[in-house]
């Protein structure tokens, strides 16, 4: 069973410097409002797929049952999941690929896994670029199917260079703090997705797109 996506990035999100300040003073003193995990929970919150790629607690080895969680990919490519009080308690404030949050459902007649994730952290918020990576890494690793749904945080970074002008739209047309849905289809051909928009225009991403040189991404001093 596999428990971790299969590659590592120096390419992470931070706990951003207000919501570090935020955990520092909730988490200490006698009325401390949460608290990171300790080993135990932490391993009790990751996630790993069995043969036909359902979701199950590494720990326990129980089904993971559908619901809408939190989530974090670790730096070295665990998935960890759970309903805790902020995204940052999954790895103690440390950095992470991406976090946010998950709509899982099992399809039992298709035998594979129904998605809606976003990037929605106020801790994180990761860019555009961790959060795809992250989705290619999940899919690589077989935890996310061919098709699946994604939106964006209105406060997404884009972190690409030379973004199409399908990405400025989506978050210049979102009306709340979260863009429309997506759906996002992994094209084997180029290696990469494809995203569409409900209006029917589409956008793609191959691998090359997806993880360019370091000097294609616009990092912020």
């Amino acid at each position: 069973m596999r428990n971790r996506i299969n590659r590592r990035t120096d390419n992470l999100a931070s706990v951003s410097k207000d919501k570090a300040l935020e955990d520092e003073h909730n988490t200490s003193g006698i009325f401390f409002m949460y608290s990171f995990f300790d080993k135990e929970t932490h391993n009790n919150h990751k996630i790993k797929i069995d043969k036909v790629n359902r979701w199950r607690y590494e720990t326990s080895n129980e089904l993971v049952p559908e619901n809408r969680y939190m989530f974090a990919v670790g730096k070295n490519g665990a998935l960890y999941l759970g309903n805790p009080t902020v995204h940052s308690q999954f790895k103690a404030g440390k950095q992470v690929q991406s976090a946010g949050w998950i709509e899982y459902q099992w399809d039992n007649e298709e035998q594979q896994a129904k998605i809606l994730i976003d990037n929605c952290s106020g801790h994180y918020t990761p860019t555009l670029s961790q959060f795809i990576q992250t989705l290619y890494g999940l899919h690589q690793a077989k935890f996310l199917p061919d098709h699946l749904e994604i939106r964006l945080s209105k406060f997404t970074l884009f972190d690409y260079e030379n973004m199409s002008p399908f990405w400025n739209e989506i978050i210049k047309e979102a009306k709340l703090e979260t863009t429309e849905v997506l759906s996002l289809t992994y094209s084997e051909q180029d290696d990469g997705f494809v995203f569409m928009r409900s209006s029917g225009e589409t956008a793609k991403m191959d691998k090359k797109d997806i993880f360019p040189e370091k000097t294609d991404l616009r990092m912020e001093a």
